[in-house]
C-alpha cells in the first residue's frame, strides 16, 4: 500500500472516530427500531477491542468500533469496517463474522458482559468508497452451498449492512446529515456542486466545538476531493470570514484545474471535438457527468432524457447536480416530454 493511500485511509478513519460522525450515521442510514431508544449520550469509542498481532490486523486498522446504551441499560455496539480497496473481497460476511467473533471473545476475557452474562449485540457496518459497485455478498448464507438435509439449523448466520457511498439507493439528505453530505462530495463532478455542499458542511460543524472533525474533514478533502491544493488554515478561515472563504477559494480553483484537464482529455480523444469554445466544451463535459451519475442511481437513462441533458444549459445542469439527491426519477429531475 502506498504512503498516499495510507494517509487517505487514516484521515478517513479520524473522521469516524469523532461521535458526530457516528451519529448522523446512525441516525441518518439505520433504520431500526431500537435507534429511537437509543441513549446517545452514552455513546463512546471502544479503544484497544483486538490484539495487534491477531488475525489480519492490517486490514483492521480500518475498523472503528462504538458502543451506545439502549433504553434497557444493555450496551450495544457499532463495529464500523471502512473499506478502501480496489478489489472487493466476497468474503466480507466471513471477515465479519471472524471480527465479530473476536469483538465478544475480548469482552468475554476482560470481564465486560452485563448481569446476564450474555454477549451484546453488534451492528456490523461496512462502509465503501471504491468507484466500482459493491457485488460481494451481504449475508454468510450466500456464500455457504445449500446444507444437506437435517443440516440446515447448523449453519451460521451474519449480515452486514453495507453504506455503498458512491452507488447509494437512498443517499440521505446532505444538508442535515454529514455522512450523507461527505458521500455527495466523495462522487460529485461539478465545483459549483462542491462549493454548495461545502456550505452546507460549514452549517453543520458550526461552532468551535466542531473545530477537530472539521480539521479532519478539511484534510480528507484537500486529500483526496480538492487535490493539487496547499494544505491549512481552513479553521482560521471559518472564524474569520464567512460566506466567500478558503475552501470555496479552493473549489473555484480546483474547478479550473479540472475544466482544463477535463478539456484536455477530451480533446486527446476527440470526445469534444469541434466544440466552439472553452466553456461549451466544459458544458458538454458536466452534461456526460450528469448522465453518468444518473444511471449509476436509476439505471439506464432513456433517450429523451439523455438528450435534454446533453442540449440543457450550465445553469439546467448545475441545479439538477443540486437536485438529484431528492430526485425520485430521472424525468422527475428533467421533466416530462
Amino acid at each position: 500500500m502506498s504512503k498516499d493511500a495510507i494517509d487517505h485511509d487514516a484521515l478517513y478513519r479520524a473522521i469516524y472516530e469523532n461521535a458526530l460522525t457516528v451519529v448522523h450515521l446512525l441516525r441518518g442510514f439505520i433504520r431500526h427500531a431500537w435507534l429511537r431508544d437509543a441513549d446517545f449520550s452514552t455513546l463512546e469509542q471502544v479503544k484497544d477491542t483486538h490484539i495487534s498481532d491477531s488475525l489480519d490486523a492490517k486490514r483492521r486498522n480500518n475498523d472503528v468500533i462504538w458502543r451506545l446504551q439502549l433504553h434497557d441499560g444493555r450496551w450495544l455496539y457499532v463495529y464500523v469496517m471502512l473499506e478502501f480497496q480496489t478489489t472487493i473481497d466476497r468474503t466480507m460476511p466471513l471477515r465479519m463474522m471472524t471480527y465479530m467473533g473476536l469483538l465478544w471473545q475480548r469482552l468475554v476475557k476482560n470481564k465486560e458482559l452485563g448481569p446476564d452474562r450474555k454477549l451484546p449485540p453488534i451492528l456490523p457496518i461496512v462502509i465503501y468508497n471504491g468507484d466500482s459497485q459493491w457485488t460481494a455478498p451481504l449475508a454468510l448464507s450466500d456464500l455457504l452451498p445449500e446444507m444437506p438435509p437435517g443440516m440446515e439449523s447448523f449453519a451460521p448466520q451474519c449480515r452486514y449492512l453495507l453504506l455503498d457511498e458512491q452507488h447509494l439507493a437512498d443517499p440521505g439528505d446532505p444538508v442535515r446529515n454529514i455522512v450523507a453530505n461527505m458521500c455527495a462530495l466523495e462522487s460529485l463532478p461539478s465545483p459549483e456542486m462542491l462549493e454548495n455542499l461545502l456550505g452546507q458542511l460549514d452549517a453543520l460543524l458550526e461552532g468551535e466545538e466542531h473545530d477537530a472533525l472539521w480539521r479532519n474533514i478539511d484534510n480528507w478533502l484537500l486529500k483526496s476531493i480538492l487535490p493539487d491544493q496547499p494544505t491549512g488554515h481552513t479553521i482560521e478561515a471559518r472564524r474569520n470570514a464567512r460566506g466567500e472563504g478558503m475552501l470555496a477559494n479552493r473549489v473555484k480553483k480546483w474547478g479550473l484545474i479540472e475544466q482544463e484537464k477535463g478539456e484536455a482529455r477530451g480533446l486527446e480523444k476527440g470526445m469534444i471535438a469541434g466544440a466552439a469554445s472553452a466553456k461549451e466544451q466544459a458544458r458538454i463535459q458536466q452534461a456526460q457527468l450528469c448522465i453518468q451519475v444518473l444511471e449509476k442511481r436509476f439505471g439506464t437513462v432513456d433517450p429523451f432524457s439523455r438528450r435534454r441533458i446533453e442540449q440543457a444549459s450550465e445553469q439546467e445542469l448545475t441545479q439538477w447536480f443540486l437536485d438529484l439527491y431528492d430526485a425520485q426519477s430521472v424525468r422527475a429531475l428533467v421533466g416530462e416530454e
